[in-house]
């Protein structure tokens, strides 16, 4: 029953939140594997489209006029060159943070994979962050992407 409920949502035109999290109901990864409560945040913030924040400002960056939409953002911030991701994922946070592992991974490779992943992920969702909170920037020194 909420497998067909949670498909059921996914399918709704407009349903951009529940598409960008995993298609299986359970317990996103985010949620147990071990980071700052800061870090966590930033993820939960993205999952649930918070991050960028909705308030419509142009770019601090490039001063686009379209303002800091994701789709504005991870060009601006070329995410896909850094993650070293096809440039036909939409949305290449949402993607690897789909591909988290449920468990510890048990292969060398995998473990590998994700030990050179998950800190560009938590170095853009931070640089993410303060661009688009500006407000929080007091002392702040952007990671290298």
């Amino acid at each position: 029953y909420l497998q067909d409920q949670h498909e059921l949502r996914c399918s709704r035109r407009g349903s951009k939140l529940l598409n960008a999290c995993r298609k299986k109901p359970g317990i996103d990864p985010i949620l147990w594997l071990p980071m700052s409560p800061a870090e966590r945040m930033r993820y939960i913030r993205y999952r649930l489209g918070w991050l960028p924040s909705g308030k419509p400002a142009p770019c601090s960056r490039c001063h686009h006029p379209s303002g800091m939409n994701r789709r504005h953002l991870i060009a601006c911030f070329s995410i896909h060159s850094t993650l070293n991701l096809p440039h036909d994922i939409d949305d290449p946070i949402s993607y690897l943070l789909n591909r988290l592992p449920k468990k510890p991974p048990r292969s060398q490779a995998a473990r590998n994979y994700w030990k050179s992943k998950w800190p560009q992920l938590c170095a853009i969702l931070e640089t993410l962050n303060m661009h688009c909170n500006p407000d929080r920037r007091q002392g702040y020194v952007p990671p290298d992407l």
